[in-house]
């Protein structure tokens, strides 16, 4: 074994000096630490915020949602035009005005053709089919929106009675900045 080193001086209650040194490395080593923890809590803290931001949009990218669409429509039609743009042609045996209170519930906007719609339900005005109303929305979605547009026409003579055309884009850039005031 080794000769002790004459020049240090054991650590004592009686050599306070010595012991003073030893608290000082050993309380900038705790400093260190907790630092370190603290550090790395935010890191994680903000990797998972980020992370959760971009997990929305990438489900939105790659599953979109769709309009608003009645539970016993049958599609007749689609044509995609562009990924996340298509248009359908839909057949429903329900009332066409019973078709805008569907739309106008999902917060879409209708326009009806006057006389159309009489207590919540349709009245002919001829004996050919005809379109009563043309209603719209948009909703958000993540960082993007969708926007769509439904024309209900009915009084055809083969069943279904009512059809509509559904048209939807999904907006990339998010929601429009269209407004309703011409200002």
């Amino acid at each position: 074994m080794g000769v002790p080193d004459s020049n240090i001086e054991p650590t004592t209650p009686d050599n306070p000096d010595t012991h003073l040194d030893i608290e000082k490395h050993s309380t900038s080593r705790r400093w260190g630490g907790m630092f370190g923890i603290i550090l790395l809590a935010t890191i994680l803290v903000i990797a998972g915020v980020i992370g959760f931001q971009l997990l929305g949009i990438l489900y939105g990218l790659i599953f979109p949602p769709d309009a608003p669409l009645p539970d016993d429509a049958t599609e007749i039609s689609h044509e995609n035009l562009a990924y996340g743009s298509d248009r359908w042609v839909y057949g429903t045996d329900t009332d066409g005005c019973a078709l805008v209170e569907f739309y106008v519930a999902n917060d879409g906007l209708c326009v009806v053709a006057p006389g159309a719609c009489i207590d919540g339900e349709f009245q002919f005005m001829n004996p050919n089919q005809q379109t009563i109303a043309t209603c719209e929305g948009e909703k958000e979605f993540s960082i993007f929106a969708l926007r769509w547009s439904v024309t209900i026409g009915t009084g055809y003579a083969t069943a279904p009675t009512t059809r509509f055309n559904m048209e939807q884009d999904v907006l990339w850039f998010g929601a429009s900045s269209q407004s309703d005031d011409p200002e």
